[in-house]
C-alpha cells in the first residue's frame, strides 16, 4: 500500500518539504497520525486527508451530513465507544454494519465493534468533524426525550406552567430546566448556530440550524410547550404574562465550560409562542486570520481595505457562514496601541 505522504506529493497537495517538516514533527508528538499534524497546521484540510485515504485504502469517503442515519445502527454500540474510536454506525447491508470512521486502517477499533456487535464490519471514510457532529447528533437526542417523557410523567400542563413561573437557577433537577438545558447543551455540542422551537396543532418541534441547513432533532408533546416558553422567558428576563406581542432577551452563560451568548426572540403565532434562540460561543469567534479560509490573493486584498483610514465595508453572507466571526477576527487584528476602536 502507497504511503499517505507520497500519495499527497503525487497529488500536488503537499510539498515534500512540508512532508519532511510534518514527518519530523510527528516524532516529536509520540506518533501522532501524520493526517492529523498536516490538518492542525493548516497545511491540508481534513477533506483533502480523507480523499487521500480513500485512495489508499479503496475505502469510500461519504458526506455524512448529507446521508440519512438507520435509527437502529447507532444503538448497536455505546456514545463512549464511538467517541473512543471517532466512528459513526450508519446503516446495514445484509449481515454488515456500515460504520463511518476517520481512520479506516485502524483494524484494533473494527475488531472491536465486530466483537460487541457481532456483525461484519463495511467501512467508509469521513472527516472527524462530521462523524463528531454525527455522534453528538444521535446520541444526545436521549437525553432531551427523557427529560420530555419525565415532563409528561409528573405534570399535568397547567401545573407545569405553575411551577416554571417558580423556578430559578439553583432549582436545576425541575423537569422543564433539565429539557431547555438538554436542548441548549445538544445544540451547542453539535455547533448549531439557532435553536428554533415551534408549537404546532399537537407537538412542539425542536429544529436547529446546523451549517446553515434546519433539521429537526425531536418532538414533544404539545402540553410541553408552555411550560418551555416560560421558562425561555424567565432566563431571558422577559415578561411571562405577556403572550401578545414579541419579545427579546439576551443571556450570557457558561455551558459545558463554554461561554456562550444567547440571543432570545419570542414570536406569538396561531398555535402560540415560537421561539427562536441565536447561539454565539463567545470562544469561537475570534480567530486567527489565516483561519479565516481566504486565499493568498483575497488575504492581500482583504489586508489593504481593513488599514484604509476611511471607508464603509459590508460583510454579507447566510446565517452560519461567519459573519460575525470576520469581523471580530478583523478588529483582534486592528487592535493595535496607535489604533482607536469605537
Amino acid at each position: 500500500m502507497k504511503k499517505l505522504g507520497d500519495i499527497l506529493i503525487e497529488s500536488g497537495l503537499l510539498k515534500p518539504e512540508q512532508l519532511e517538516e510534518a514527518l519530523a514533527q510527528q516524532k516529536d508528538n509520540n506518533g501522532k497520525k501524520l493526517g492529523d499534524i498536516l490538518i492542525d497546521s493548516g497545511v491540508l484540510t481534513d477533506r483533502q486527508i480523507m480523499k487521500a485515504l480513500e485512495y489508499q485504502s479503496r475505502i469510500p469517503y461519504v458526506e455524512l451530513n448529507d446521508i440519512r442515519i438507520d435509527d437502529t445502527a447507532p444503538g448497536l454500540i455505546s456514545e463512549d465507544i464511538a467517541k473512543k474510536n471517532v466512528l459513526m454506525p450508519i446503516a446495514f447491508e445484509g449481515d454488515q454494519l456500515v460504520v463511518v470512521m476517520n481512520d479506516p486502517l485502524d483494524i484494533v477499533a473494527i475488531d472491536e465493534i465486530r466483537y460487541i456487535t457481532g456483525r461484519e464490519i463495511s467501512p467508509r471514510i469521513s472527516t472527524k468533524k462530521q462523524i463528531v457532529t454525527a455522534i453528538e447528533a444521535n446520541y444526545g437526542k436521549e437525553k432531551a426525550q427523557k427529560a420530555v417523557r419525565q415532563l409528561e410523567e409528573e405534570f399535568d400542563v397547567e401545573e407545569m406552567v405553575r411551577i416554571t413561573e417558580q423556578i430559578t437557577d439553583e432549582v436545576a433537577n425541575a423537569p422543564v430546566v433539565k429539557l431547555v438545558n438538554s436542548i441548549i447543551e445538544h445544540a451547542i455540542r453539535i455547533d448549531a448556530s439557532d435553536i428554533h422551537i415551534e408549537p404546532h396543532e399537537k407537538i412542539m418541534r425542536v429544529r436547529l440550524r446546523v451549517d446553515g441547513v434546519l433539521q429537526e432533532v425531536m418532538s414533544a408533546p404539545k402540553n410541553a410547550h408552555a411550560a418551555v416558553v416560560t421558562r425561555i422567558k424567565i432566563i431571558g428576563g422577559m415578561d411571562i404574562a405577556e403572550k401578545r406581542i414579541p419579545q427579546d432577551g439576551r443571556v450570557e452563560t457558561t455551558i459545558g465550560g463554554r461561554a456562550v451568548d444567547m440571543r432570545l426572540s419570542i414570536l406569538p403565532t396561531v398555535d402560540g409562542e415560537k421561539i427562536v434562540i441565536r447561539l454565539l460561543g463567545r470562544s469561537d469567534v475570534i480567530l486567527s486570520k489565516d483561519a479565516l479560509g481566504l486565499s493568498e490573493h483575497n488575504e492581500q486584498l482583504f489586508d489593504r481595505i481593513v488599514t484604509s483610514p476611511n471607508g464603509i465595508i459590508l460583510v454579507s453572507g447566510p446565517t452560519g457562514s461567519g459573519k460575525t466571526t470576520t469581523l471580530y477576527t478583523v478588529l483582534k487584528d486592528l487592535n493595535q496601541p496607535t489604533t482607536n476602536i469605537v
